[in-house]
């Protein structure tokens, strides 16, 4: 028997600042023996920048109602993920509880040029970032 689940998730955001986002999430949950679970997945995200995003402010203006928070841009970004998930139940040290060891590795990147709407290079926000996370949990069930 195929001990796996696919899970396929969609998400869609707007607001007053005529910002939308969309973010798309496919994960492939796959039973190994009895006790592990491995997970790859991929997410994809996009959002247009808000109303009053400007990647660079004049010197000494403030302008009202005016950011260049490179959040509120319009971007893209793309990650994937490997995650192994671990069980082992009725531990005498727990009480007869579980423990729930899990490692993961997720690459991250984002970037004016994966967005869903067209990003001018003036307008492309400078703190678009790329990076890797690793991670290694323990967690006890009892």
């Amino acid at each position: 028997p195929i001990t796996a689940s696919i899970h396929a998730d969609y998400r869609f955001y707007t607001d007053s600042w005529d910002s939308t986002s969309h973010t798309f999430e496919l994960s492939w949950y796959q039973s190994i023996f009895d006790w592990l679970t491995v997970t790859p997945s991929v997410r994809y995200y996009s959002q247009s920048r808000a109303d009053f995003y400007t990647p660079l402010l004049a010197d000494g203006v403030i302008p009202d109602e005016r950011s260049s928070d490179f959040r509120l841009s319009s971007y893209g970004a793309v990650s994937w993920k490997l995650k192994a998930e671990g069980e082992v139940r009725e531990l005498p040290l727990f009480g007869g509880g579980d423990l729930i060891v899990a490692a993961s590795w997720e690459r991250y990147l984002s970037d004016g040029d994966l967005a869903f709407v067209d990003v001018k290079e003036s307008e492309e926000a400078p703190g678009l970032v790329r990076f890797n996370v690793f991670a290694l949990s323990l967690t006890g069930r009892f």
